[in-house]
């Protein structure tokens, strides 16, 4: 019986020829991949990816392996026999994760032609809350005036039902906007006389069991570069390995009162691989979005490009990264 990290995805079709000659063995899966798009009390996804051998020679599963500890993948045995039926089941634990979550399951067999598939498990885990800004940022010796922090219910109803703090230099006061769908926290550092990185924790009531918690950082540095001032969504542009090269969307949206513009959009290490299509102007000084797309995936690619931006306080540039994995 094997053993397998994180899955995402769904049930799959898949065919693997076997041996040459008379005797072949052929795995034939009801599905490749698995979708499901959880409810907002849902703290796990569970999913069997059935086979059937349809050749007249045995199969053996010699490894079942995921890319991530948060899902178990198991064979219910090793040895698959013709026309035998059998299954990877697959338990995909969420944890503190949101939104679109992508895990792939390897199974390796002893089919010399098709030794490996790849199974793909996708979950869309809902997004509870907005927390804008999560980076809080004063620069050491400026007055230590409170910023305030927004939290937005996605789904209501849920409520924020403590704010914690990782240590006694942070203060902070929870201000019900409306009970169950906003709310807003004021926070301030103790002291700007030193550097400081601290972190908040906001506390839901939701899901019942294993409720959410979504950090704020708190920062007092010598400078301020562009990433305290900028929201990214998401953290970085990803593609896997295979995968069809079409474009993706990164959205930057500028989380401090002051407007902010990016004026350029200038390549770094690695960023021949892939090509910027579009530095699209949402709402100038706040809201951006940049459009790329790898010139291949067929083998595992990281770029990097320089944002150049008006900001004052240094050089003003944001780092933006694209990968095939």
């Amino acid at each position: 019986m094997k053993n397998a990290g994180c899955v995402l995805g769904g049930a799959l079709f898949l065919a693997v020829v076997g041996r040459s000659g008379p005797a072949e063995a052929e795995l034939q899966w009801e599905r490749t991949q698995f979708e499901h798009k959880a409810g907002p009390e849902e703290m796990q996804a569970a999913v069997d990816f059935k086979f059937r051998n349809a050749g007249d020679y045995p199969v053996t599963i010699r490894q079942v392996h995921s890319d991530c500890g948060c899902t178990t993948a198991r064979s219910e045995k090793d040895v698959y026999q013709p026309g035998e039926e059998g299954k990877i089941s697959t338990v995909f634990t969420f944890g503190q994760r949101i939104g679109l979550q992508s895990r792939n399951i390897r199974v390796e067999t002893d089919d010399p032609r098709n030794p490996l598939t790849v199974l793909n498990l996708v979950v869309d885990i809902p997004i509870l809350l907005k927390v804008a800004p999560n980076i809080l940022a004063w620069k050491v010796g400026q007055p230590k005036e409170p910023q305030t922090v927004d939290v937005q219910v996605v789904q209501p109803p849920v409520r924020v039902v403590e704010v914690r703090s990782f240590d006694k230099s942070v203060i902070s006061q929870v201000k019900v906007i409306e009970e169950g769908r906003r709310y807003a926290i004021v926070v301030e550092p103790v002291s700007t006389d030193f550097e400081l990185n601290s972190m908040l924790e906001v506390v839901t009531d939701s899901p019942p069991g294993n409720p959410k918690v979504f950090p704020v950082h708190i920062l007092v540095k010598q400078a301020l570069s562009a990433p305290y001032f900028f929201e990214m969504t998401p953290a970085f542009l990803s593609w896997e390995r295979g995968e069809e090269s079409r474009p993706k969307t990164i959205a930057l949206k500028v989380v401090r009162p002051t407007p902010i513009q990016i004026t350029a959009v200038r390549p770094a290490e690695g960023a021949e691989d892939f090509l910027v299509s579009n530095l699209n102007v949402v709402q100038e000084g706040r809201q951006y979005q940049i459009t790329m797309t790898p010139k291949r995936t067929d083998a595992p690619l990281k770029g990097t490009f320089r944002l150049t931006t008006t900001l004052p306080e240094s050089d003003g540039d944001l780092i933006v990264t694209a990968v095939v994995k």
